[in-house]
């Protein structure tokens, strides 16, 4: 019968890293059960291990998915079932974001936007991509240049431009933000301004709104300031970076220039900081059980300069009675707050109601499926 996960199982001690000691789930170890508080059962498998530095995932219709990296400059297939891994494109520069739109693969790549057409029918033979534009702002990879991308109800591409350090104020007004640009011409606006670093966007699947992720300066202690999660009710607001963090937390650099007559806008959820939350994506099927309809995945990649570690796992945030409910969901790369067995970096809703994880550290894909309701 399905049990919780007994992690006490995977303590593989492979090497010592400058946040903890790490070791790595093996395909021994899969797959594993997790239990919900409803009772509800989910299995984990390991999709496939073959994807060094696995970021963002895009599944197309037919069930190909396609797996961006950053220090690799890999893009990746996947072909359904895990049957075979194909490396499609390498050399590029942090070609961590991507996303499907009619056909086309976009990939988001330090200053550049690609476009590899017809890629379903094109990925096995090497294809060459067209440049949408390569005008995106650069300013070193070391501070948030990679990217992350989704497609709006208006078929344009969303992508964030973070900030090129830990905490400053830069000319160019598309540094820490989000900007959307038009996939026939690369024409780009600033959508989100005072945004630090997402490295997540899903669009509500009833109100057609923007939420992401933001990642919160670091060396401010190992609790302040948050990580969030926002909403964009008005394309062009601004969300605080550099002067203001979480709902009212003053820089201590940069507070004092906050304009007062501008309205900084609050995030809808403060999460722990550190947690590093990186991909988002709302649940729209229905393999899951009803109480996850539109439902927030989140993956939380895990702390690196906080005393003890956080983060490390995937999470859930739920509507309750008009109210926001963070819950962990599957906690399996943390063992004793110090030995870490995975990073999660994306999570990705498939077209059959499973749940795709992709793990950057270990080069990993785990996929969750619902198994039913544990009896009584």
């Amino acid at each position: 019968m399905f049990q919780r996960v007994n992690a006490t199982r995977w303590l593989l001690v492979l090497g010592i890293i400058g946040w903890g000691t790490t070791g790595s789930l093996t395909g021994q170890d899969m797959p594993q059960t997790i239990q919900d508080d409803d009772g509800h059962v989910f299995k984990i498998d390991l999709y496939t291990d073959k994807v060094p530095n696995a970021r963002q995932m895009a599944e197309t219709e037919s069930g190909i998915l396609f797996v961006g990296s950053r220090g690799e400059g890999k893009l990746y297939a996947v072909l359904e079932d895990a049957e075979d891994v194909f490396v499609f494109a390498e050399k590029l520069e942090v070609p961590s974001g991507l996303a499907l739109l009619n056909g086309d693969l976009y990939v988001a790549a330090y200053d550049k936007i690609l476009r590899y057409e017809d890629i379903e029918e094109t990925y096995r033979f090497s294809p060459q991509p067209e440049i949408v534009t390569d005008e995106l702002p650069g300013d070193g990879i070391r501070y948030h240049g990679w990217k992350y991308m989704s497609v709006g109800p208006d078929n344009f591409l969303y992508v964030n431009v973070g900030a090129p350090c830990n905490v400053c104020l830069k000319d160019d007004e598309r540094f820490a933000s989000i900007v959307r640009i038009d996939p026939s011409n690369g024409d780009m606006e600033v959508y989100a301004h005072g945004v630090r670093n997402s490295v997540g966007s899903s669009w509500h699947p009833e109100t057609n709104k923007m939420w992401f992720s933001d990642n919160g300066r670091d060396w401010m202690g190992d609790d302040i300031p948050p990580e969030e999660i926002n909403v964009v009710d008005e394309p062009g607001a601004h969300y605080g970076f550099p002067f203001i963090h979480g709902d009212n937390i003053l820089d201590p650099e940069y507070g004092e220039q906050a304009d007062d007559d501008v309205t900084y806008v609050a995030p809808k959820l403060n999460i722990q900081a550190h947690s590093a939350v990186l991909g988002i994506d709302f649940y729209d099927k229905k393999q899951f059980p009803a109480s996850y309809k539109n439902a927030l995945f989140l993956a939380e990649h895990g702390s690196w300069n906080r005393s003890e570690l956080v983060g490390y796992q995937v999470s859930v945030v739920k509507v309750k009675d008009e109210i926001l409910e963070y819950k962990p969901f599957i906690s399996i790369w943390l063992i004793r707050d110090k030995i870490m067995l995975g990073r999660p970096a994306d999570v990705l809703v498939a077209r059959d109601g499973s749940l795709y994880i992709s793990d950057d550290h270990f080069g990993k894909i785990y996929r969750v499926t619902y198994q039913g309701k544990l009896e009584e």
